[in-house]
């Protein structure tokens, strides 16, 4: 009874904030008055305000938006897609200025910073013992004292362990908000206020990549975070969501970095989120992504490459109904579920365990 509440307690949490966001119906679609509404009702609830020419654009591309939603309800039953934060922008725009660049490449990134000294993350596979051994003789215990349920759980809704949902703007930057977004979890979880870290500082300060809002990998910010001492707040150190001169200030650092370490497989990163805390995951995202509002998000809406950075902050996995991932994003609340997202879990979907990455805040 209780694990059946919770699965429903979660439910509705993702159900209440994802209100603002239209599921595209075949009748709307067919229906140009009712599309009309949509887009004027688009426009008033995200305060867009066109000029003339302007506005026939994007009444223009908002129907192709929507068209495309419908295509993709049909291609992914368990989730839907329509109306969100994105219904106006282009194609193009969304991979622009949301994915990573396309020339960037996530792989030959991790290893081209390698060369140039970045330490790679230490692996972590819990079928090991050695391996589990060598990990619990450097983890701490979880300071907020949250006990996961092993078939329903989420850090941020359950424990308290996350801060709110960010907004990376017209930047790739999401792996700087995949790594701090894992560093503000555990630096809460060892008995820290929640406090937002300085993203724009990864931006603007780490040497290891030039991509910049281009793309990059949690494990070069990592060791930047680590080599570098710490990382200052957001508060005094803002994101602006473009490549700036670095300005940190060392009176400023709030949080620094122990350890991190990335899992082996997608059976020992349940294990690790159902016992100590979430993930950053890197995963391939394609232009269906872009008009997703609710539901279970499939292999059907992968991208050919990892192209961007997420965390994973917990899980589903009552009886009798298939596993998911609960995903929380970076493109602000009018996306998805209030900016999160639910992913289909056992399956890889969309390469998700190609970097499963965590940390261990230092330890004074």
């Amino acid at each position: 009874m209780m694990k059946g509440l919770l699965v429903l307690l979660l439910s509705l949490f993702f159900v209440q904030f994802s209100k603002g966001n239209h599921c595209i119906t075949e009748e709307e679609l067919q229906n140009v008055t009712a599309l009309r509404a949509l887009f004027d009702g688009f426009k008033k609830d995200y305060n867009k305000s066109y000029t003339a020419e302007e506005d026939l654009f994007r009444w223009s591309t908002f129907q192709d938006n929507m068209k495309m939603a419908y295509n993709s309800r049909l291609r992914n039953p368990t989730a839907t897609f329509g109306v969100n934060s994105f219904a106006d922008t282009t194609v193009e725009e969304f991979k622009k200025y949301y994915m990573s660049s396309p020339s960037f490449n996530f792989e030959r990134s991790v290893q081209e910073a390698r060369k140039k000294g970045v330490r790679p993350a230490t692996m972590l596979n819990y079928s090991d013992p050695e391996s589990v051994r060598y990990y619990k003789q450097h983890v701490q215990p979880n300071a907020m004292t949250c006990s996961p349920d092993k078939d329903t759980y989420d850090w941020c809704t359950d424990c308290g362990a996350c801060t709110p949902v960010y907004n990376q703007g017209q930047c790739g930057s999401c792996w700087t908000f995949g790594t701090t977004e894992t560093l503000e979890s555990y630096w809460a979880l060892a008995g820290h206020p929640v406090t937002s870290m300085a993203m724009q500082q990864i931006l603007d300060c780490d040497q290891s990549s030039s991509y910049g809002c281009n793309g990059g990998n949690p494990e070069q910010a990592y060791a930047y975070i680590y080599s570098n001492g710490g990382l200052d707040s957001f508060a005094s150190y803002p994101y602006v969501g473009t490549v700036e001169s670095c300005n940190w200030n060392p009176s400023s650092m709030v949080a620094s970095i122990y350890h991190y370490w990335q899992l082996s497989d997608e059976q020992s990163m349940y294990n690790h989120v159902a016992s100590a805390g979430p993930l950053a995951i890197a995963i391939a995202v394609d232009e269906a992504w872009m008009s997703y509002t609710g539901g279970v998000i499939t292999n059907n809406f992968c991208g050919p490459q990892i192209d961007h950075v997420v965390q994973l902050t917990g899980y589903q996995q009552a009886t009798g109904q298939n596993p998911v991932w609960n995903v929380r994003n970076e493109w602000g609340t009018g996306w998805g579920m209030s900016g999160w997202c639910l992913m289909a879990a056992g399956q890889n979907t969309c390469g998700i365990t190609s970097q499963p990455t965590f940390i261990q805040p230092y330890r004074p």
